[in-house]
């Protein structure tokens, strides 16, 4: 087990330096150790025991679990029918009191007295008889108007309307054939809300749940109704008032309508379909109570004593399981106690194996991603001092190895920045000495003179005893030189300013970093534009590092060409055209310099101008003296 232990440690080590060691050779002798299996059979036996203990607990935690789970379910569902049952119960009743009520207004004298005048004309209904019966509907709507939301009477030659209610009436709707077929003459009948309204109120009701008695047929002189309005708001108000499980729902249903305001969650919604299929099914339910079985919740469905009219309660799932969870807390304790134990017994161990070993696995996770600096100082029994002993060893001899890849990486890099350089140095120079000959061919020594100084000037710099990094302040310098030399080829077609702080000219640049960009600026921006143009160099510090940036305001480019121009520079699988050449061997220079965060960016408006970000670190040379003297020399 320890020797597999080592061994995967080193393969974990070595893949961080993977790309280092490429190439590179290692020969390391096999060396077979022999180690006692005593303190390590310990280890195994405290495993396995703390294993079998966790097992063991947690088999008894599930079983306990499982039991308590169907034992909690049946609870709440027996307790869910019996709210059902006492809700039924109360609104029966309530219902049923009501009816009675009403009952006892319509057989009262003054109810028969006005029954017969609808079909007598020799009997007459007084105006006193309006008035008392008036009367008897007010007080009737006022002992009751905790239960009942308003009484109406209605005749339809319109000489008796008697409302009372905390709504009022916007329209009345007297259909004769369809109050006789719907409603028996002189009988009390229930009406739900899918029935037609025999008023219209000012303010909307929620669900109607109405008792209505026609008054008259189509024999009698005049027709009427007598409409008692239910509360539906009493009714939800006994469905709140009793206990149900938490997150729970009960309603009341008018057939497929919820009565009064439900909010329900839209995956416990039943549709029509569902209410019929549980409204026939009520019908062969022994106790009336009818229990549905759905993915995440239970329906209760009891039918009332009023036809069509039904109390549904919803028990989510999810309930029964949150109880069951009430009783991690004593099977958590005794899990406890039994771990208590097992953590006592795992002290003794940890001062003896354990502790070394997670220290010694510590130091080898932090070897492993890529510390090699970690001193391999575990002390222990004689196996872990000597696996301590191997691997600092090992981690010597890897370190050294990986200087020695580094340094090979190092000249490599080197050779590849003076490769992309020395492809840069001819082509300024072939371009001055023609504008010299040029110049000499016209005859304009002077012109000529100045030029081929402002040449030395530049080449001064530029060679730098073979140094490749110089300061900022040396770059512009070079800069303004190769500037002043085309203002005097291309006179009067362009001007330019360098405006950078002067705290920034110490920053190391690669030389010939500018010059190239200004060029592509001056050739392919402003030149071709035949116009006078501007050309701006500035610099300012962003994030911690130097952005210069080289803008010009001349014939710009179009979007895709600037995506284009950009895939070219950053990718080393698209061969460069011939304007993007140098632009592209800046990018690389910079990139093998200082990193691959750095390097170009563009932005350009066609039309408008382009600016090239030229993006270094903020340091200066003394900072990268490593690169600019010692990794360079020749």
């Amino acid at each position: 087990m320890l020797n597999s232990f080592l061994y995967s440690f080193m393969m974990h080590g070595t893949i961080h330096h993977t790309r280092l060691l490429r190439g590179v050779q290692i020969n390391l002798k096999k060396k077979h150790i022999k180690f006692t299996t005593s303190k390590s059979l310990r280890t195994i036996l405290f495993g396995f025991n703390s294993i079998f203990i966790l097992a063991t607990s947690l088999l008894f935690l599930f079983i306990v679990f499982v039991f308590s789970s169907v034992q909690i379910k049946n609870s709440v569902m027996n307790a869910t029918h019996n709210t059902m049952s006492n809700i039924g119960t109360m609104i029966d009743h309530s219902l049923d009191s009501i009816y009675k009520q009403v009952e006892a207004v319509t057989q009262s004298g003054l109810f028969h007295h006005l029954h017969y005048s609808l079909f007598d004309l020799k009997t007459e209904f007084t105006a006193y008889d309006c008035i008392d019966l008036s009367n008897t509907i007010h007080n009737f709507y006022n002992q009751n108007s905790s239960v009942i939301d308003s009484t109406l009477l209605y005749l339809n030659d319109n000489s008796i309307m008697f409302y009372y209610g905390k709504n009022a009436v916007k329209a009345i709707y007297f259909e004769s054939e369809t109050l006789n077929t719907l409603y028996p003459n002189s009988l009390l009948t229930w009406q739900g809300p899918h029935d037609k309204p025999v008023y219209e109120p000012i303010y909307k009701r929620d669900h109607e749940l109405n008792l209505i008695m026609v008054l008259g047929d189509n024999t009698s002189l005049k027709q009427g109704y007598f409409v008692t309005g239910i509360d539906v708001k009493n009714l939800n108000r006994i469905l709140a008032s009793q206990r149900i499980p938490n997150n729970s729902y009960i309603f009341l249903s008018y057939g497929d309508t919820y009565l009064g305001s439900v909010e329900l969650p839209e995956e416990y919604k039943i549709n029509a379909q569902g209410f019929s299929e549980l409204t026939q099914a009520s019908v062969d339910a022994s106790n009336g109570i009818v229990v549905r079985e759905k993915p995440n919740h239970y329906v209760f469905y009891k039918p009332l004593a009023i036809s069509g009219l039904a109390l549904v309660s919803i028990l989510p799932k999810e309930e029964t399981r949150m109880q069951a969870t009430n009783l991690a807390f004593p099977i958590g304790a005794f899990l406890g106690v039994v771990f208590l134990l097992g953590i006592a017994m795992n002290l003794i161990y940890n001062r003896t194996l354990a502790q070394p070993i997670l220290h010694l696995t510590r130091k080898m996770k932090e070897a492993g991603e890529g510390d090699l600096q970690t001193v391999f100082d575990v002390q222990g029994i004689e196996e872990i001092n000597t696996i301590n002993d191997n691997v600092k060893t090992l981690l010597d001899r890897l370190v050294l190895l990986i200087k020695q890849v580094e340094l090979e990486q190092d000249q490599k890099r080197i050779a590849e920045i003076r490769a992309l350089q020395s492809q840069i140095n001819p082509h300024f120079l072939y371009n001055t000495l023609f504008s010299i000959r040029q110049l000499c061919s016209l005859n304009e020594n002077l012109k000529a003179k100045k030029m081929i100084d402002n040449l030395a000037t530049f080449y001064q710099i530029g060679v730098n005893k073979g140094k490749p990094i110089i300061s900022l302040r040396e770059e512009l310098e070079h800069v303004r030189s190769y500037l002043d030399i085309q203002l005097m080829s291309f006179e009067n077609q362009f001007q330019y300013d360098i405006d950078v702080d002067e705290s920034l000219l110490d920053v190391a640049i690669p030389k010939l970093t500018l010059q190239p960009l200004v060029e592509n600026a001056l050739q392919h921006g402003i030149i071709p534009n035949r116009m006078p143009g501007n050309l701006f160099i500035t610099g300012e510090e962003r994030f911690g590092d130097l952005d210069i940036y080289i803008s010009d305001d001349g014939l710009g480019m179009s979007e895709e060409m600037r995506i284009q121009i950009l895939k070219e520079i950053h990718s080393n699988e698209i061969q460069p055209s011939s304007t993007v050449y140098g632009m592209r061997n800046v990018h690389q220079r910079l990139s093998l310099t200082f990193g691959s965060q750095y390097g170009l960016s563009i932005t350009s408006s066609l039309l408008q101008g382009t600016t090239v970000i030229v993006k270094i670190p903020l340091q200066d040379k003394t900072a990268i003296s490593s690169i600019s003297t010692e990794s360079f020399e020749t």
